[in-house]
């Protein structure tokens, strides 16, 4: 009876978290699709090819992106950037019109 004690307690902890893990906010489309276009790039890690990628799949494609959506649903965030409320008006302009424009233009 103790070992089963033991393993119901191990599991409802591993419940516990699991319900943490996906209460955290998944990342903005365009982190998971920089990351990928990062991975895919040949000019940051060299042309070894076809189909280069210095990650080998199934790595590779964990940070695929398609039709402007993540394709992996279970993506998490931790920089911590999802504020509850969201942010405000003025750091969503600049993170994403600013900052993207910035890393087009200037790498």
């Amino acid at each position: 009876m103790q070992e089963l004690d033991e393993k119901l307690k191990n599991y409802n902890e591993l419940l516990l978290q699991h319900y943490e893990l996906y209460k955290l906010p998944q990342p903005h489309y365009d982190e998971v699709s920089n990351l990928s276009r990062f991975i895919h790039d040949k000019t940051a890690h060299g042309d070894h090819g076809e189909g280069f990628s210095f990650m080998h799949y199934p790595e590779n494609v964990v940070w695929e992106t398609l039709d402007k959506k993540l394709v992996q649903k279970d993506l998490v965030s931790l920089s911590g950037h999802e504020e509850p409320a969201g942010p405000d008006a003025f750091t969503k302009l600049i993170r994403w019109s600013v900052l993207k424009r910035f890393h087009r233009l200037f790498g």
